[in-house]
């Protein structure tokens, strides 16, 4: 939250010199799989409003709209913004499928976009050339990069040998899916690698087969709203690693809590 705080402030510090009213639109996930790391990022969003308008430069109107982590919601919402509301920015991008599609519309009307999330390399070439992108989140090869290195470690020195990749079909989790395996496998591990589709909450087919491979870490590469039900159905299939590592962009409130969450560790941005 304290991130996207200070990347707001960075970003409107220059308009705030020249404007006393800037009016600031949030297209965020405040609903679907991504609707946790969405109302997060909101709610820092307002912290770095309130900031802003008590130093008295500037005066900063949210115009706040649910993308619903979902392409076919994002786009009219995303014009809705930029001609009806006539915002002078946009701040959103959370979920890779969704800012892949943003960037014709973004691109068609030229507004000030700051992305908060969308880790997918292809959102990076989907933007590339245009000056007025700017990216606070890691990319998804800056993240594999940081897991290889866990990954390294745990080979070294707990023998772990095998991986199990559980991951999204869209954007998110699969457009680098080859590169990681290959990745992996230079460190020495044996690969097994699904897809799946988020939201479904049906895991337990994939999980049995992985039983079947027996790995030593369960790789989970999706949003929040799977979490529990992974963590559930890998126990109840009887699938037995000993970690399961999760690189959502946000976990369940809470979820540190739960008995379920207990040999799961993650990474995320700071």
């Amino acid at each position: 939250m304290k991130g996207i705080k200070w990347a707001l402030l960075l970003g409107l510090v220059g308009m705030a010199w020249a404007q006393t009213q800037v009016k600031v639109g949030v297209l965020l996930p405040l609903s679907g799989a991504s609707s946790v790391a969405g109302k997060a990022a909101l709610n820092g969003i307002q912290l770095a409003v309130d900031e802003a308008n008590r130093g008295g430069r500037v005066r900063l109107e949210l115009a706040v709209a649910d993308d619903g982590t979902d392409p076919a919601k994002a786009v009219p919402a995303l014009t809705k913004l930029l001609t009806v509301d006539r915002v002078d920015i946009v701040i959103g991008g959370l979920a890779s499928g969704v800012t892949f599609a943003l960037s014709g519309p973004v691109k068609q009307y030229g507004p000030l976009f700051l992305c908060v999330g969308a880790a997918s390399s292809v959102v990076e070439q989907a933007f590339e050339g245009y000056p007025l992108f700017f990216h606070y989140h890691p990319w998804d090869y800056h993240n594999v990069a940081a897991a290889l290195k866990f990954f390294q470690y745990l080979a070294q020195t707990h023998e772990a040998r095998k991986v199990a990749v559980l991951y999204e079909d869209g954007p998110f989790g699969s457009s680098g899916i080859r590169t990681y395996r290959a990745e992996l496998e230079k460190l020495g591990y044996q690969v097994q690698a699904e897809p799946y589709k988020t939201g479904s909450g049906q895991f337990t087919p994939i999980l049995t087969r992985f039983r079947a491979f027996a790995p030593d870490i369960l790789y989970w590469i999706g949003y929040d709203v799977d979490a529990l039900p992974i963590a559930a159905q890998t126990r109840q299939v009887g699938l037995r690693p000993k970690l399961i590592y999760g690189a959502p962009p946000s976990w369940p409130l809470g979820f540190e809590k739960n008995p379920l969450s207990e040999d799961v560790v993650g990474m995320t941005a700071w």
